[in-house]
């Protein structure tokens, strides 16, 4: 778990303009909206026959978080806050790590697997690293796209 609350920290350490609370609120706004929206997509591609064209409109919902923190950001500008890119990033892969995590342990219960410190320990540093490496592959294509411009 300690790869969780190091995750956090550097998180919550990248966006030093915002108060801790507000961090905490608005990664868990973002994490339920994203839960809420992704209901109708995953109806909308159950009909969809394509396997390879479902699986892309499912990686959609890859980028919801980050929407979702940008609409927070946004949102925050009326309460006096800078509107921050970073902190709508930080955001979106904060509640992409809880729902790795979460999803990781309630699969383990399902699958009717014994639940301990060390098993939610493995899952929270594979789940910090998905992020961490999406992340990575999210800040190259930035960079590209900076470059050719």
């Amino acid at each position: 778990m300690a790869e969780v609350w190091n995750y956090f920290a550097n998180a919550i350490a990248r966006i030093p303009e915002y108060p801790r609370w507000v961090f905490l609120v608005v990664v868990v706004i973002v994490l339920g909206l994203t839960q809420l929206a992704k209901i109708p997509i995953k109806h909308f591609t159950d009909k969809i026959k394509n396997e390879n064209l479902r699986k892309k409109v499912n990686m959609l919902i890859m980028l919801l978080p980050i929407a979702f923190g940008f609409l927070a950001s946004w949102i925050l500008t009326y309460f006096g806050f800078t509107f921050s890119t970073v902190a709508a990033l930080v955001w979106g892969s904060s509640s992409q790590v809880i729902y790795e995590v979460l999803s990781r342990i309630f699969r383990r219960i399902k699958n009717g697997e014994n639940i301990t410190a060390e098993t939610i320990s493995e899952d929270a540093k594979e789940s910090v690293e998905i992020v961490e490496t999406a992340e990575d592959k999210f800040n190259d294509l930035v960079n590209q796209i900076k470059k050719g411009e």
